[in-house]
């Protein structure tokens, strides 16, 4: 299992379970380090607070880490004009500069209770953390 799928895995994981757990969830990373560890970080924002900001904080912080980064899992739920509710997972490789979009369609009754993924898909990206310019 190569860093990028570590990270991807990790942050599908999270993200399904805080759906199901709360309906939503705050942008968050999961990254793979130096010592081959997932771990998730979640951005200190204010209940209610603009999510866009709270991922453009977080970017701006894993691109201050991101020599001791190897690969990151950005995750967002949102709606997406054909699909409706997503799951989106942006993921990025240090090396070789691996990088994609995985949406996973999802319905939910009841704040998250009783949620329905769908298949996961692919769509491709650009990078973020280690643009080509850095």
């Amino acid at each position: 299992m190569t860093e990028l799928d570590r990270a991807l895995g990790a942050a599908l994981a999270f993200g399904e379970k805080m759906l199901a757990a709360k309906g939503a969830f705050t942008p968050f990373a999961a990254v793979v380090d130096h010592d081959g560890i997932a771990i998730a970080q979640v951005p200190k924002v204010p209940r209610g607070g603009d999510p866009d900001a709270a991922l453009e904080t977080l970017v701006g912080g894993l691109r201050d880490q991101r020599g001791r980064l190897w690969a990151v899992a950005l995750a967002t739920n949102r709606a997406d004009a054909e699909l409706g509710d997503v799951l989106h997972v942006h993921v990025e490789q240090r090396q070789g500069g691996l990088c994609a979009v995985v949406v996973v369609p999802y319905t939910a009754r009841r704040r998250g209770r009783a949620v329905t993924f769908g298949e996961p898909r692919r769509v491709p990206s650009t990078p973020i953390i280690w643009p080509s310019s850095s």
